[in-house]
């Protein structure tokens, strides 16, 4: 068995081989800037259900005898259109694929691995632009092709057991799960089962126990996986993901170690061990795994931005920016990495380049609230307040929950010598939706001359080590600050220097206290 710990993010600092998405690392509720993505990126080990793309099949559809030449001219034209999808299919071209199946099925409505295809593309664009109904329309499509011919291609339930098991997930129905794990333990008691189907079939079994949280099942399954398919990396990808996630480190690390013994040539193993642990806290090794990612394929961008991302965060920002610079020339249309590469700009003091990067970054993902909040530090810092001003309060529309954007905001309007004390936003912030002080609240009362700076000081938590050094920060930044505008130089020196010797290099404060001193 397992041993189980605290429930706890299964990608806590970067995101692995089945998602490209990045998460927010959640400190204790400070005042910092978010940035724009916490961890960094992967790409997909495998197609999500689990089909190992370069084994080609030919395409097989049943064809009804014709009565006539013109009938049979038909069928041969469904034939070649079912063809045409799978070969997009293996490209991911998924809207292509829809298109030729649709084609061969107003040719012959009966043609099931038309529907299958079908199916499988439709879960696909469901779950990359978030419509439930298109994943809706892949299920249906897959019981189409498991009733015209589910008996003897069992690979049919493939799109409709993942499309359950990510229909759970969506609209959080354990139910959904559980028929896709039935109907899986069914499927795979058939003894007429290829190797490759039946890999699948637990490689499917596994997502949805995962689920479930039956962490055990989870991972026995990926094993039965790979000892049908040995070459089935997103198995083992899954594997180590899961241990992770909700195993032990030791077991984690050995499940990493040996996806990489297993698919010694794919940058993916690299990339996603070095993420594991950098998540352990061993930058070393983890930039040595993105180089072997990189020497495996120089042009591999996730492991070119995750390698940028830990040397921004160990404070090297030339080799940040390199990073960075080569991973957007392989792939520009990353807005997480121009925030990235914003954040290192500022490190670098080169502010002008820190603001376009945002900008950028924010035209890329205008829905993005953590990409508005980091245009607005970066214009903050350059003394554009204005425009800080509004990135922030777009950053609030689209995510009313970062109340930590609210002293930035209290900042740039005293700044800009604006009577705050009736501002709503400030109004909202310190009402703090009936939950009482919490530290934001502390701030404000500070910026608003309710609490002295020794008063602030004296509220820095004496029980969370980690949030007393992110508080420290914050609190004697803000202090730097009002002792700037009073005149006291000297003063405003001391505090950002203390808001410095907190190390919170991935705080604004910590950014705002570096400029502020010149450095």
């Amino acid at each position: 068995m397992l041993r189980r710990r605290p429930a706890r993010s299964a990608r806590p600092l970067f995101a692995y081989a089945d998602s490209t998405g990045r998460s927010l690392r959640k400190l204790a509720p400070l005042a910092a800037a978010a940035a724009f993505a916490a961890g960094s990126f992967a790409a997909d080990a495998a197609s999500a259900q689990g089909q190992r793309r370069p084994q080609r099949q030919p395409a097989r559809v049943s064809q009804a005898p014709a009565p006539a030449q013109g009938g049979a001219r038909i069928d041969q034209q469904s034939v070649e259109a079912v063809a045409r999808a799978e070969q997009k299919y293996r490209a991911g071209d998924f809207d292509g694929v829809v298109q030729e199946a649709d084609a061969a099925l107003r040719l012959n409505d009966q043609t099931h691995q038309a529907y299958y295809f079908r199916g499988s593309a439709k879960v696909e664009l469901g779950l990359k632009r978030g419509d439930t109904e298109m994943i809706r329309a892949g299920i249906a499509d897959a019981r189409e092709a498991i009733s015209l011919g589910g008996r003897t291609n069992s690979k049919y339930y493939l799109p409709y057991l993942y499309g359950m098991t990510n229909l759970g997930m969506i609209e959080s129905r354990e139910e959904h799960a559980q028929v896709a794990v039935q109907t899986a333990d069914t499927v795979l008691q058939r003894e007429n089962l290829d190797a490759d189907t039946k890999g699948n079939l637990l490689y499917q079994r596994a997502l949805a126990k995962r689920y479930q949280k039956d962490t055990d099942g989870a991972v026995a399954d990926f094993t039965a996986a790979l000892e049908v398919l040995p070459n089935h990396l997103a198995s083992a990808s899954e594997r180590a993901n899961t241990l992770q996630a909700d195993g032990t480190p030791e077991q984690a690390r050995e499940a990493f170690d040996q996806m990489v013994a297993a698919f010694p040539e794919n940058p993916l193993v690299y990339n996603n061990r070095g993420m594991f642990l950098l998540n352990q806290g061993d930058a070393d090794a983890a930039s040595a795994d993105f180089t072997r990612a990189l020497e495996q394929n120089p042009n591999y961008f996730y492991a070119l931005t995750n390698r940028g991302k830990t040397a921004l965060d160990r404070g090297d920002v030339t080799a940040a920016i390199a990073d960075f610079d080569a991973s957007l020339k392989a792939n520009p249309g990353q807005p997480g990495v121009y925030g990235f590469r914003g954040n290192a700009k500022l490190f670098a003091g080169d502010l002008a380049g820190a603001v376009a990067d945002q900008q950028m970054a924010v035209k890329e993902s205008p829905t993005n609230p953590i990409a508005h909040s980091d245009l607005g530090f970066v214009l903050f810092f350059a003394g554009q307040y204005d425009q800080a001003l509004a990135q922030f309060d777009a950053a609030l529309r689209l995510a009313p929950g970062f109340r930590h954007l609210h002293p930035w905001r209290l900042e740039a309007l005293t700044t800009l010598g604006r009577n705050a004390s009736e501002d709503p936003g400030v109004t909202l912030a310190l009402d703090n939706g009936g939950n009482g002080v919490d530290w934001v609240v502390r701030l404000l009362q500070f910026q608003l001359g309710r609490l002295t700076g020794e008063e602030l000081l004296s509220k820095i938590s004496d029980t969370d080590p980690k949030a007393a050094a992110a508080q420290t920060c914050e609190a004697n930044y803000f202090i730097g600050r009002a002792r700037q505008r009073a005149g006291d130089a000297a003063g405003a020196a001391e505090a950002y220097r203390v808001s410095l010797e907190s190390d919170q290099k991935q705080l604004s404060a910590y950014r705002g206290a570096k400029i502020a001193l010149g450095e």
